[in-house]
């Protein structure tokens, strides 16, 4: 996740009551290829 899904997330959702995300920098190279291809399908 980036910086920016964070805070499109937050703004998204603010009228529920959420536990912090934490935005862990992994990456891309270190990220299978299908979860890349499973995780921008289901963020974007």
């Amino acid at each position: 996740m980036e910086d920016g899904q964070n805070e499109r997330i937050s703004k998204t959702f603010q009228h529920l009551k959420l536990p912090q995300i934490e935005v862990l920098h992994i990456e891309d190279e270190y990220l299978d290829a299908g979860l890349k291809v499973i995780l921008k399908d289901k963020i974007n």
